[in-house]
């Protein structure tokens, strides 16, 4: 999981939000390289309205705002075409597509308010 833009808005001073599926190992090596005042990590999946509104309100409740959204989630599988399984194309466009446009939605009201 690379994190780099993370670090980078944060070293800039913004808060920081990631959200996805990461092992526990991930999640502990991000938990001490970015302050909790600062950071909001959380580890569940994308691929529902549910979860992206949760992850919003989360971050709302904690940051009262959003200023910048960075689609960083995404999932690739190479396999010849006529081989490749309809299951895993179907959830390779809901991690790349879906989700950020879900997340799009959702923010986008919020951020037309101000």
């Amino acid at each position: 999981m690379d994190l780099s833009i993370l670090e980078l808005f944060y070293k800039r001073g913004f808060n920081i939000i990631a959200a996805g599926i990461a092992n526990k190992t991930i999640i502990g090596q991000q938990q001490k390289k970015f302050n909790s005042k600062r950071s909001l990590l959380l580890n569940t999946d994308l691929t529902g309205s549910k979860n992206v509104k949760k992850v919003v309100g989360t971050s709302i409740k904690k940051f009262k705002k959003i200023d910048i959204l960075v689609n960083c989630a995404g999932i690739q599988f190479v396999m010849p075409i006529e081989k490749y399984p309809e299951k895993i194309w179907r959830k390779m466009m809901e991690i790349n597509l879906t989700t950020p446009f879900l997340f799009t939605k959702e923010i986008l009201p919020i951020n037309a308010k101000k």
